[in-house]
């Protein structure tokens, strides 16, 4: 029987117990469910694009399915490898609480240092802050209707820089992030250590009441969420006239 996996079919990846750490970097994805099978962790409803992210190709000693008729069929091949097993499916989520290591940010520990490194990511992800210059800022809130600024909310970041968080964004040049946790990460860049990102997320900022703002260096700094206050053209001139005595 010929088999022709289309790009719309779902997906299956099974890992040892032993190694169940490594699903950390897929954690995050939404509608991923887990089950634990005798010593083996399944991940199903992976789609194609999933399977050909960086985040699953770096998950080492998995094994990938697709199912079809209640068999599983190996990556690439149209030979049946077996029957489905009767598995009790729960979110990823909860089959994998997040447990904090012992780790320090700053060196991980005298034994194992862990460099913070962003590199790209062909995950798609939407746009949801940008980083601006303030003059540009001012240009354009000062014609712009008011319904164009609902929804957004803003900081002034230093003198001339300011940060502006919601959808849809302004159409101004500017730095884009997206949103991981509480991170705003330079857009198509993500950590290169994915099982790592929610430890790092709780170390650097425990208690939630920050945004941690992501250089492609892997440098942050951090933006207290209670500065930022709706967007509107007198908002903006009450907050340059406050803090840095501009009218």
């Amino acid at each position: 029987m010929a088999v022709d996996p289309s790009n719309s079919m779902t997906y299956f990846l099974c890992i040892a117990a032993a190694h169940k750490d490594y699903l950390g970097a897929i954690r995050h994805w939404d509608k991923l469910e887990m089950a634990v099978h005798e010593a083996s962790i399944w991940v199903k409803d992976l789609t194609q694009k999933q399977v050909d992210a960086v985040e699953v190709k770096s998950i080492p000693y998995k094994e990938l399915y697709y199912a079809l008729d209640q068999q599983l069929f190996p990556m690439g091949s149209m030979l049946p490898a077996g029957d489905m097993p009767a598995l009790h499916w729960t979110s990823i989520e909860k089959g994998l609480p997040v447990q904090l290591p012992a780790f320090n940010h700053n060196y991980f520990g005298i034994h194992s240092k862990i460099e913070i490194k962003l590199v790209s990511s062909n995950q798609e992800k939407a746009v949801c802050a940008l980083l601006v210059e303030t003059e540009d800022l001012k240009k354009y809130i000062e014609t712009a209707p008011a319904v164009r600024l609902k929804n957004l909310h803003w900081a002034l970041v230093g003198y001339d820089r300011a940060v502006i968080l919601g959808t849809p964004l302004l159409p101004l040049k500017g730095e884009a992030c997206w949103r991981h946790h509480d991170f705003l990460l330079p857009a198509g860049y993500n950590f290169e250590l994915h099982a790592l990102t929610g430890t790092i997320n709780q170390l650097v900022n425990p208690e939630g009441k920050d945004w941690i703002v992501w250089n492609k260096k892997g440098e942050y700094w951090k933006l207290d969420k209670e500065l930022l206050k709706p967007l509107s053209i007198g908002s903006f001139r009450v907050s340059l006239k406050q803090l840095y005595g501009l009218a």
